[in-house]
């Protein structure tokens, strides 16, 4: 009995070992076939047959395949795949992927090839014209012709920063373009962009530009008249001429030129500061004349500035507010000086200016300010001409030594070591302020200032009268705070052939 048991068991396991084998396959996927080809046109769908053993699965389409290829899961054993036609003459791949649910699996991919059309289509848009240009106001609108191939439509808009001025106007094979009036005197420039709904084909454009606005001819000035004293130097005014250039003469009542006035400005510079002086005044008539701008424009009114000079004062009453000598080594304690070097291709006899300012500890200069000076107390102006001093790379600069001699200067014939007198057209004076309000000046008519130095020290020795005589006399030893308020220039000679002095150009303030 027990062995008939044995044989029993053996023959059971037996039978559960090949049932297991015959109920577990292995998972697994294929597909047929592998590879599809389409003709361009009219391609009848092909089936892929999917076998697929212990797992499900999906189908998708390449991106390559994106937009002309559909695959279309039928049932679990059958894929459809059909083209769209090609109108292209190029050839296209694709491809369909099944994907399976199981992990363990891998996807399969058949490859579907389309060949291009015989008869291609061609895709195109072309505008005409590519370029519009419109006036700056009242512009008339204009129209852009949009030649299309193959089947597409398209759209137009103004490109963005025009929008505001550029309306678009589409048509079924053209659009109208209006802009707005420029009231910009700059030309203004922008586009039109057609975008076709067919992505193989490129957006195009069309530039649109507008002429800027012309404002009439015109020329205006910054002041009405002009008065100088017997003894000033300079002014400026600003010329502001549009659309038109212009040349500035003086003349008298008579239309004649005037000895004594001065007009001085850069031809072809528009906008830029006119400098208008005048010689010292010595009589003791006041006189006048005018500073006439004429445009080149016939239309343009010519601007006439009245220029009036005041009479010299008569040398008895005298310019001084001194009631005797003084002292001036507490005037001359503080110091700001300005300097305007010479080229080193200038001639060794000319001059180089120095602008001195010097005050005492009652004032407070500053160069941001007009006038410089404020508080109460004294202070001088002195306009001097050393020898020639000139440009260095470490922009310092030492007054020459020598005794420099307090001269009447006539403009542009100025020497060195000379000072210029009160009654000059670029004159020193001695000024007293009271809670920083001028309350009295005085003329330095003749006399010296000797320059000498003590170490890095200055030694400055003044011996000035007023034009009554009264005599201002003052030392002062220390650093002078030198300033270079000029840039050096090339030479004329080298670009002109013009070899002339330069003057520094500077003006009594």
């Amino acid at each position: 009995m027990k062995k008939i048991f044995s044989i029993l068991l053996a023959t059971t396991a037996l039978c559960a070992v090949a049932c297991t084998e015959n109920t577990s396959e292995e998972a697994s996927l294929s597909v047929n076939p592998t590879r599809i080809e389409f003709t361009a046109e009219n391609a009848a769908a092909t089936n892929v047959t999917v076998t697929a053993t212990g797992t499900g699965w999906s189908v998708s389409v390449t991106e390559t395949g994106s937009g002309w290829l559909t695959a279309e899961k039928i049932d679990d054993k059958t894929v459809t795949v059909t083209a769209a036609n090609n109108t292209t003459a190029d050839q296209r791949i694709g491809g369909v992927i099944i994907t399976p649910d199981n992990e363990d699996v891998s996807k399969k991919e058949i490859t579907v090839v389309q060949a291009g059309a015989e008869n291609p289509v061609v895709y195109d848009l072309q505008l005409s014209p590519s370029l519009l240009e419109f006036e700056p106001e009242s512009a008339e609108a204009q129209t852009v012709t949009v030649t299309v191939s193959g089947e597409m439509g398209w759209k137009a808009e103004a490109a963005e920063g025009c929008a505001e001025w550029v309306t678009v106007t589409a048509a079924a094979d053209s659009f109208t373009v209006k802009v707005g009036d420029n009231s910009d005197t700059k030309e203004r420039i922008g586009s039109v962009v057609v975008t076709p709904d067919n992505e193989s084909v490129e957006p195009k454009e069309v530039t649109i530009k507008q002429k800027p606005k012309v404002l009439p001819a015109s020329l205006s000035v910054d002041v009405e008249e002009l008065t100088f004293k017997a003894s000033d130097f300079a002014k400026f005014i600003t010329v502001t001429a549009v659309n038109c250039e212009y040349e500035i003469t003086a003349e008298d009542e008579n239309g004649e030129t005037p000895e004594w006035l001065h007009v001085t400005y850069e031809i072809g510079e528009i906008n830029m500061p006119v400098q208008v002086a005048v010689d010292n005044n010595t009589e003791k008539t006041e006189r006048k004349a005018f500073v006439v701008i004429t445009a080149d424009n016939d239309a343009v009114e010519a601007v006439r500035i009245p220029v009036t000079q005041a009479a010299a004062e008569d040398p008895d009453d005298g310019d001084s507010d001194l009631d005797g000598d003084i002292d001036v080594t507490n005037t001359i304690s503080n110091n700001y000086i300005v300097v305007y070097p010479r080229n080193d291709w200038e001639s060794d006899d000319l001059y180089t200016y120095w602008d001195m300012r010097f005050w005492d500890d009652g004032i407070t200069y500053s160069t941001s300010t007009w006038p410089p000076y404020s508080g109460t107390g004294t202070c001088f102006n002195l306009h001097v001409y050393s020898t020639k001093v000139e440009f260095n790379d470490d922009n310092v600069y030492e007054l020459p030594e020598g005794t420099y001699t307090v001269t009447a200067q006539e403009y542009g014939l100025e020497q060195p070591l000379t000072i210029s007198s009160s009654s000059s057209e670029i004159g020193s004076w001695y000024y007293i302020y009271e809670n920083s309000v001028n309350t009295g000046k005085v003329s330095v008519a003749s006399g010296t200032m000797t320059v000498a130095r003590s170490g890095e020290d200055y030694v400055l020795t003044i011996n000035f009268k007023d034009d009554q005589g009264n005599e201002m006399t003052g030392t002062y030893t220390g650093r002078l705070n030198e300033v270079s308020a000029s840039q050096p220039m090339p030479n004329p000679d080298e670009e002109t052939g013009d070899d002339g002095p330069v003057d520094p150009g500077f003006g009594q303030e």
